[in-house]
Formats: C-alpha cells, structure tokens, sequence
C-alpha cells in the first residue's frame, strides 16, 4: 500500500513544471543594410513580412518575437546572464505524507540562481556539459519559441530608447490530464519524457518556455512496475494549468534579443484515493544576452 500511494503521487507530481535558465547568441545581420526596417503597421495588415511592427497585428509581432529569437541558437558566439527563480508549494495530506519516504518530509521547492555563460558554436566555455539548445528555452530544441496567435491573448510591440520592447500575454491554458492515461502503460523513462515534451509542445507555454516535467523529489521512487501497469493513472483525477504566462522581450537597434523574461504560474491538484493533493509554482526567468 505504501509503495501503490507514493507511486500515485509520482503520476501526480510528473506534470509539474520547473522552469530553467535560457541563453542566446548572436547570429549575422542577415538584412544586408545598416539600419533595421521599421514599419507603423496599419490596422488591416495581418502578417510579419520581415520588418519591425510596430503598433502591429498580434500575428505579426509573434511572428517577429518567433524569428528574432530563433535566430540566437545559431549565433557563433554569445555570453548569456541567466537568474532563474522559482518558488513551488505542495499540499499534501498528512495521511498521505506520513507514507512517503523520510527524506522527502520537506516537498517545498525554491529556487534562486544566477549563471553566466559563454556559448561557442552552441557548446559552454566554462561548463562543457553546457549546450546553447539546452541552456535557451526550448530545451533540446534549435529553437526559442513556435508560438502561434491561438496561444496570445495580447502582444505589443514598441520603440523603446534605441530599439523595441516586445510583449506578449499568453492565454491561460488548462492541462489536457487525459495524457496521463498514456503514463500507466509499459514506456521507458525516455519514451515518457518524449510523449510529455511533445504534450507540451502543443502549449503556449511549453513552446516558447523552458518547463522541466516531472520532479527530482520522488523521481525513481516506488515500483517501476507498478507505476507501469495498465489503468495506474485512471485510479486519480486531476485538474490545472498555466496562468499569467508574460514574455518580454527587448531588442537592440538591430532587432537582435538582448533581454528576455518569462514569468508564469502553474497549479494542480490531484485526488488520489480521496485525498487531495495540490501544487503551486511561480516562476520567472531572465535573460541577458551579450553579442
């Protein structure tokens, strides 16, 4: 019973999200002239057509925050300033608490980090282990986002001292908890990972943050079998999503991404057996590029 509940609140606890640190790098001017397109969109214009919108469509400013920030996974050469924080609250029943491991009596996570790094050709300078893919949201990815205008409730783009300012409110998204059901059956670790980055990827959120699933506190724990037996996951319910997700991006005279922030919010919550479980994070990234 013991190891049936603590492997139920590893299903549980999967889809938490724990954002982590992003990185840039500069990539050419590819415009083939000294100054920056700008343009004052009017109101009927629906597309980025390559130049900055100011005062444009929300398709047209996605468009241009997709491809600017893309562009700094392929630079040769940046040095990227991250701080990274996060603050994680889980409720759990003292019932349910009273069964899990000894070690893990504090669930609570925070975080609070600042890293620097150099990326050449996308690898780190002062850590090796570092990729630019991995370091910049998306992780794994070649790229920073692939948002799309269903996933925008507002954007904005502005002149701001000698570049623009970029900011996009996401919409509030629910988590399609029906992907659980694919966790109960016989998968690897790697195969589960995958099947929950592509469920993301689907997100607002997912496609244009760095969200890290699952949780280190009780990862590995319990019985592999258990957990991979058909129906595991239909035995709870489960409820959540992501709120006031805000990118801000700021853009030099060239349009190159020399800040980024990303802030968002997350909560769940699970029955299990009758007992509720919910999980609360806050998290925000910024970013400094140097080029």
């Amino acid at each position: 019973m013991k190891t049936r509940i603590i492997c139920l609140f590893l299903a549980a606890i999967l889809l938490v999200a724990l954002p982590a640190c992003g990185t840039a790098s500069r990539s050419a001017n590819t415009s083939g002239a000294d100054e920056t397109e700008i343009r004052h969109y009017e109101a009927e214009d629906a597309r980025y057509d390559g130049k900055v919108p100011v005062g444009g469509s929300v398709a047209q400013i996605v468009g241009f925050y997709n491809n600017q920030a893309n562009a700094v996974k392929a630079a040769d050469r940046i040095t990227i300033k991250m701080h990274d924080v996060s603050e994680m609250d889980i409720d759990v029943p003292s019932m349910l608490r009273a069964r899990l491991p000894s070690d893990t009596e504090n669930l609570d996570s925070s975080k609070n980090e600042t890293i620097t790094e150099t990326f050449v050709h996308g690898k780190g300078t002062n850590d090796v282990s570092l990729t630019l893919n991995d370091f910049l949201p998306v992780k794994g990815k070649h790229f920073v986002s692939q948002l799309e205008t269903d996933h925008v409730q507002s954007a904005s783009c502005a002149e701001q001292d000698d570049g623009w300012v970029v900011t996009i409110n996401l919409k509030d998204e629910p988590l399609d908890m029906s992907v659980m059901a694919a966790y109960s059956t016989d998968m690897s670790e790697a195969e589960r990972q995958s099947m929950m980055d592509d469920f993301l990827l689907k997100s607002g959120y997912g496609s244009s943050m760095k969200i890290e699933l699952g949780s280190d506190l009780l990862r590995d724990r319990g019985n592999t079998q258990d957990r991979q037996r058909p129906g595991f996951a239909g035995s709870m319910s489960m409820e959540g999503g992501f709120q006031d997700g805000v990118i801000i991006a700021v853009f030099d005279k060239d349009s190159q991404l020399i800040s980024l922030t990303h802030s968002y919010h997350m909560n769940m919550g699970t029955s299990v057996i009758g007992m509720k479980i919910s999980m609360n994070t806050v998290a925000k990234q910024e970013y400094q590029f140097t080029w």
